[in-house]
């Protein structure tokens, strides 16, 4: 099992939360999981941190991929399981998007715009206790019928999404701005 985080390793991301949640997934229900950190580490204090938080939990198979180009954030997206996002505030989330567009079922917490991103589908959580986020990954890897309704939801934003002249949207906004 694949678990993906994608965004900048950066405090308000709440990647500790993450890794704490992992930890609970992989010492009981899939014990053989692997978490991919994928984003920008050059808050390199931070990344530090989390490298120690893998370690004092005892974590296997977290691997921080760093900056990646496009083809290695596909590859990512085609690895995963499930993308989690528990970041404290966030504006519009492109990797929740990006993983809608690529088929991954989404767990995010509900701060910022995330529900607006999201909009309405996906999982998206009032709380991020680490036995309630493991609890959710496990449920959307283990119950086809539940992934399946997931996923259904999140084409029908997918398909918005890209339905959208986004170019247009862009073209427009500068003339009235």
């Amino acid at each position: 099992t694949h678990v993906l985080a994608v965004g900048r390793l950066a405090p308000n991301k709440r990647l500790e939360d993450v890794l704490r949640a992992f930890a609970l997934l992989q010492r009981g229900p899939v014990p053989r999981s692997r978490l991919l950190l994928v984003g920008d580490d050059g808050q390199s204090t931070y990344a530090d941190a989390l490298r120690g938080l893998a370690r004092a939990l005892h974590l296997r198979e977290v691997v921080f991929c760093g900056r990646v180009d496009e083809d290695e954030l596909r590859s990512a997206y085609g690895l995963a399981d499930v993308l989690v996002s528990l970041s404290d505030h966030e504006g519009y989330g492109g990797p929740l998007v990006e993983a809608m567009l690529a088929g991954v079922p989404v767990v995010a917490y509900d701060a910022g715009a995330a529900a607006e991103t999201m909009g309405g589908a996906g999982v998206l959580l009032g709380e991020k206790r680490p036995e309630l986020v493991a609890g959710v990954i496990e449920r959307l890897v283990g119950d086809p019928a539940l992934r399946a309704a997931v996923l259904a939801g999140q084409e029908r934003v997918a398909a918005r999404v890209r339905a959208t002249d986004f170019r247009s949207t862009m073209l427009l906004g500068k003339v009235i701005g």
